[in-house]
């Protein structure tokens, strides 16, 4: 028989198996210093295939604030949004800075390469189903949902943690994608000369 909420039973096993508690909030850390939302987290870990626990669905603070409950202090009170003026500009693409960024998408991540590639040739929007029929037919691969939430949060990651405004847009339901407009021309006139040379 156990006393613990199903949400504290989940959070006590997830620590066991991360190694303690003390790694868990080396993670919470990591994950605010590098401006990792738990979404973008979540996405990742489902894009591996990782089945997750129904209590894991929370926001940073919730799971912070459980963790102090269950070392016995007193739970923080929920962050309040940060007023409008302080969230970081988010910075332009520079043409150095975009090739940069493309050429390593093309040496270390095929999937992202090739997922602005179609973008970048796809006028207006582009249906999910299209997008993943793609991206799989382009590699040569198996590339499924899951693949496309892995890259999502991959770019996220990637492009967040230097407060780059994002290369793509989808929308809120994930169902339609396209480019930033802004960098369209940039982004195929860096694919003519990709094709160019290859």
């Amino acid at each position: 028989m156990s006393y613990y909420r199903p949400e504290e039973y989940e959070l006590l096993r997830l620590a066991r198996i991360l190694g303690g508690v003390s790694k868990i909030k080396e993670l919470l850390q990591v994950m605010k210093d590098k401006n990792i939302t738990v979404d973008v987290l979540l996405a990742h870990l489902k894009s591996t295939g990782y089945k997750l626990p129904p209590s894991l669905e929370g926001k940073i603070e919730e799971l912070e604030r459980r963790l102090l409950i269950l070392e016995g202090g007193k739970p923080l009170p929920p962050q309040v949004s940060p007023p409008q003026s302080s969230i970081p500009q988010l910075k332009e693409w520079r043409d150095e800075e975009l090739k940069e960024y493309l050429d390593y998408c093309q040496k270390w991540n095929e999937f992202t390469f090739l997922y602005y590639k179609i973008l970048t040739e796809t006028d207006g929007k582009i249906s999910r189903d299209d997008l993943i029929k793609k991206i799989g037919e382009l590699s040569h691969k198996k590339f499924t949902g899951y693949s496309l939430a892995g890259v999502q949060a991959g770019i996220t990651m990637s492009v967040a943690k230097h407060d780059y405004e994002r290369l793509d847009w989808k929308d809120e339901n994930s169902q339609y994608f396209s480019l930033n407009e802004k960098y369209r021309e940039k982004m195929r006139n860096y694919f003519i000369r990709w094709m160019s040379s290859s």
